[in-house]
């Protein structure tokens, strides 16, 4: 479950929404470093942009743990909006990272929902 505020999708830059998330799924290792898994769920949100108010969406994805600490993530996210002026709407999402000592990570990432939007970060924990 998630509760707060983000953009409707990466091609809208002035389009925050409140949102409620909800998914339930199940995951399997299919080997000692791949998991792939499913889940089902849906969200509520304010209706910026005459988009609704409501969605359920299905999603799979893949993990690949690799050596060094080395981590892939692929996603599909198809979400079916039940109250708006969107009927389907895709999202693709992969993403990389890789440690760069006990405390430092970077990642890298590329998410396609309308537009293309690229993404790297660097992390420090504590």
């Amino acid at each position: 479950m998630a509760l707060g505020r983000q953009r409707q999708d990466v091609a809208c830059r002035q389009c925050a929404v409140a949102r409620f998330e909800a998914d339930i799924g199940a995951s399997r290792w299919l080997s000692d470093s791949f998991i792939a898994g499913v889940y089902a769920g849906g969200a509520i949100q304010n209706n910026k942009n005459r988009n609704g108010k409501t969605f359920v969406r299905a999603r799979i994805y893949a993990n690949w743990h690799g050596p060094n600490g080395v981590r892939l993530r692929g996603a599909y996210e198809h979400r079916h909006h039940l109250d708006g002026r969107l009927e389907g709407q895709d999202v693709f999402t992969v993403e990389a990272r890789a440690p760069l000592g006990r405390n430092f990570d970077i990642r890298l990432g590329i998410t396609e929902n309308v537009e293309t939007e690229a993404m790297i970060s660097f992390g420090r924990y504590w």
